[in-house]
């Protein structure tokens, strides 16, 4: 083999290993790229599961709330004995104070209720308009 072709094969080679380092800088910033999005969106998905778990804790709160007011105001209201023991079983006081929820509006709050209790016999009217409704002032 001549000088010339040893020299440039070595050339070919130290050309092909430059570029072969360049590549590895490219592939080694896009992997950066790709772990700084995918810290990004880790941080996004904690946000929004703290965001739930907050509204979740507030509802919870609302919830129990109004537990305790409707128990308070039954508490003070007049009632017999009988009544009284009723409000005492929390299971009871639970059903009751769903009672007059939509079954619709309680799914969509976690609420277990059987629909077969909610049954109504209610029908939208027929045609739309006031002349479905009774006059409120007649003459």
């Amino acid at each position: 083999m001549s000088k010339y072709n040893t020299q440039y094969i070595k050339n070919k080679l130290e050309n092909l290993l430059k570029d072969l380092e360049e590549k590895r800088k490219d592939i080694k910033e896009y992997i950066e790229e790709m772990d700084l999005k995918i810290n990004t969106i880790n941080n996004q998905l904690n946000l929004i599961n703290n965001y739930e778990e907050n509204i979740l804790k507030k509802e919870q709160k609302l919830l129990n709330n109004n537990k305790k007011v409707y128990y308070e105001e039954s508490k003070y209201s007049e009632s017999s004995d009988e009544d009284e023991e009723d409000y005492d079983s929390e299971d009871d006081e639970d059903d009751f104070i769903m009672a007059n929820m939509d079954p619709n509006l309680a799914k969509l709050l976690g609420i277990e209720v059987n629909e077969n209790d909610y049954k109504t016999d209610w029908k939208p009217p027929a045609f739309s308009g006031l002349n479905n409704s009774d006059r409120i002032i007649r003459k």
